[in-house]
């Protein structure tokens, strides 16, 4: 039985929906949700693809200061 969100969609739909525009979707749902299951979801997409984020960024940057030595 699906139970139905703050948003009025299903439990399931929008923990889905949380993995699906990476960190902004976790923040979006994180912020205007109050079910319990949706809103750990959303968390652990912005914990999940926000470090991915910072770690893609550092790297970029690395990369960019070291391009003149290779």
């Amino acid at each position: 039985m699906q139970r139905m969100t703050t948003l009025g969609l299903g439990e399931r739909l929008e923990s889905v929906l949380a993995y699906l525009f990476m960190w902004v979707s976790g923040l979006l749902l994180f912020v205007f949700e109050k079910n319990r299951t949706v809103r750990w979801h959303a968390m652990q997409s912005m914990l999940t693809f926000g470090t991915i984020s910072v770690l893609m960024f550092g790297v970029s940057i690395l990369k960019a200061m070291l391009s003149p030595i290779f």
